[in-house]
């Protein structure tokens, strides 16, 4: 992400829609709020703590999609992400989470990435799961926002199920083998 893109984060992000889906955007999105969300990916890339990207599809600026270490858990990630309202429901927050999890382990060579979600937020479970992750559960009153303890839905997949290939069964004469 680049100084350039602050106003498209700020454009985007700023629809109420965001922030009543995730659980840490909040609302309104200033332009300050968005200077520090690329001042942040700066700092946390060249920290190696975190590792945020642009998502762009047709050229445009479409949202956010990040990896960031989860402290005092040695080779665990979270994994992270919003799309602008007017790209929803087109795929790209799976694609970019898909990327995430793979990038975390092939590149990162992490051993777990966790994702998590709020628990009205059931499309964002479904880009977990088709981005390899297992359902781990509900960790209640985690998340403190607009005056409200949340619940949030957690998810992860370790490097050993990411890498894991299902034995390929060939038919050999009579039998399988």
């Amino acid at each position: 992400m680049q100084k350039t893109d602050a106003a498209a984060i700020q454009d985007l992000a700023g629809d109420q829609k965001i922030a009543m889906s995730t659980l840490h955007i909040p609302h309104p999105f200033s332009q300050k709020h968005a200077e520090e969300t690329i001042n942040s990916a700066h700092e946390g890339l060249s920290e190696g703590t975190s590792y945020h990207y642009g998502v762009i599809a047709r050229n445009e600026f479409i949202g956010i999609a990040s990896l960031r270490l989860t402290a005092g858990e040695p080779g665990t990630s979270d994994v992270m992400y919003w799309i602008g309202v007017p790209y929803w429901g087109q795929g790209y927050a799976t694609e970019a989470a898909q990327a995430l999890v793979k990038y975390g382990f092939e590149e990162l060579h992490l051993q777990r990435i966790t994702g998590k979600h709020a628990l009205f937020n059931s499309a964002s479970g479904r880009v977990l799961q088709k981005a390899g992750m297992r359902y781990d559960g509900i960790k209640q009153k985690v998340v403190y926002k607009d005056g409200a303890w949340l619940d949030s839905s957690n998810w992860s997949v370790t490097a050993a199920d990411h890498f894991c290939k299902q034995p390929q069964l060939q038919v050999l004469g009579d039998g399988l083998v």
